[in-house]
């Protein structure tokens, strides 16, 4: 896998590579999900582990092609009430079946919880990353 991250983005740990499951993080937003601080820290780390359960339990990986580790990441947005908007692929995995269920997956998770009271933030912008392994 490339670990290719926009750098804008907060940098994904390396325990998250080669994972078959998904994983999960705010657009900039929180340095450290779970930290505490005045902004709802934990209340975001929170919501985002609900979602993330959410998402990988509809998730169907599927084979790659080539058989080669791909990921697929997918941007969208979150409201308050757990209503989702603009669901696009962010960063193809170069295969349209692969694309294809990762935007199932979090289709068929909607709707989503609404946020817990500590987050404040009208909106949360997205982006969820799924990671296959070599197959």
């Amino acid at each position: 896998m490339s670990g290719r991250q926009p750098s804008a983005h907060p940098t994904l740990p390396p325990s998250c590579v080669g994972l078959l499951v998904c994983v999960l993080f705010v657009l900039g937003m929180v340095p450290a999900l779970g930290a505490e601080d005045t902004t709802g820290g934990n209340a975001l780390g929170y919501y985002l582990g609900l979602i993330d359960n959410k998402i990988s339990s509809h998730w169907v990986p599927l084979a790659s092609a080539t058989g080669a580790a791909r990921e697929v990441v997918i941007n969208f947005r979150v409201l308050r009430n757990g209503e989702v908007r603009n669901i696009q692929v962010g960063t193809s995995s170069g295969e349209a079946n692969l694309d294809a269920s990762a935007i199932k997956a979090i289709q068929d998770s909607l709707p989503l919880p609404p946020f817990p009271p500590l987050l404040t933030q009208p909106f949360l912008d997205l982006k969820y990353r799924f990671v296959t392994e070599r197959g």
